[in-house]
């Protein structure tokens, strides 16, 4: 098999129906679909049952674990040269593979993705698209353009060498990212140098819905935010422009959600760890002075770009 399709699912049996559906419509035949089920509890396994006849499509079951160990999962047990992936959820145009299959043609290009459609539940499309920057990105540019989050890569969309991803080391699977594992691997495939390309078509239906991990999750900015952090351990050139994520992060964060009990010192621990030598006044406007906490990660943003202009 030359792609492997990694479908992660969890109480999937609403949707997942659609998504397998989709994936053995493509025109694209030379095509492996794992379905690792995590632990759920409804109707899944019945539902994905109906598929099974086709012998390309295989059923793993796994104690809960998380996206992205089912993911890993999943990765470890395919034969394929090409990792592709769909959550269980979501749908792709009957032409996805086939014509993503072709730009690695080219050997230079190690990932391609490209926007996606909206749509609801009921399997509407919405007006708006996710419409990531048509090009090809690699090296410094891409890393900080991931880091100052001015570039997204929706999973659905992607398509990678199998060998890239053994190489990073697969999905991180802490707690602490389950939300934002996408995000970590992303950043680890773009410092090794590899080369991305986003396609211009759109060729995937990303599903909104009530029940999605992400939809009710508001702690997906400190998932993202902690990314940034162990990618910061890592690569302490970088330490300005992550810096500088995490505060503009949290200023939106406090605009949608303020600062509340529960979260003043899980920001106050962000804060320190990004830089330690603030932590009296990372306390001040945490957790005395919140009605100016915007003012002051705008003043440290300001400060740090200054600063950058004189090194």
């Amino acid at each position: 098999m030359n792609i492997a399709v990694i479908m992660p699912a969890y109480n999937a049996a609403r949707f997942i129906g659609e998504s397998i559906q989709s994936v053995i419509n493509q025109t694209y035949e030379n095509w492996e679909l794992i379905i690792v089920d995590d632990g759920s509890t409804d109707d899944t396994k019945t539902i994905v049952s109906i598929f099974l006849h086709d012998n390309r499509i295989k059923y793993i079951f796994q104690k809960n674990a998380g996206q992205a160990s089912a993911r890993n999962n999943g990765i470890n047990k395919s034969k394929a040269n090409y990792i592709a992936f769909l959550d269980s959820d979501d749908t792709w145009e009957k032409d996805k593979l086939s014509k993503q299959i072709e730009y690695f043609e080219n050997d230079n290009i190690d990932l391609v993705y490209g926007p996606s459609y909206i749509m609801n539940s009921n399997g509407e499309r919405h007006i708006l698209k996710m419409t990531p920057e048509v090009g090809i990105y690699s090296g410094q540019f891409l890393v900080n353009k991931l880091i100052l989050g001015s570039f997204f890569i929706p999973m659905l969309t992607v398509m990678v060498k199998k060998n890239i991803l053994i190489q990073i080391g697969l999905f991180n699977e802490s707690k602490s990212i389950k939300n934002a594992e996408d995000f970590d691997l992303w950043l680890r495939i773009a410092s090794k140098g590899f080369s991305i390309m986003c396609m211009s078509e759109t060729l995937s239906n990303y599903r909104i819905h009530e029940n999605q991990s992400t939809s009710k999750d508001t702690s997906a900015t400190f998932q993202v935010i902690e990314s940034l952090l162990l990618f910061k351990g890592k690569n302490s050139k970088l330490a300005n422009n992550i810096t500088i994520s995490i505060l503009n992060k949290l200023i939106v964060y406090y605009k949608k959600f303020n600062i509340t009990s529960d979260s003043k010192f899980i920001i106050l621990n962000f804060l320190n760890r990004a830089n330690y030598i603030f932590s009296p006044l990372n306390y001040l406007f945490t957790i005395v002075i919140k009605s100016l906490f915007i003012f002051y990660l705008k003043s440290r943003i300001k400060l740090i770009q200054l600063k950058s202009t004189f090194a």
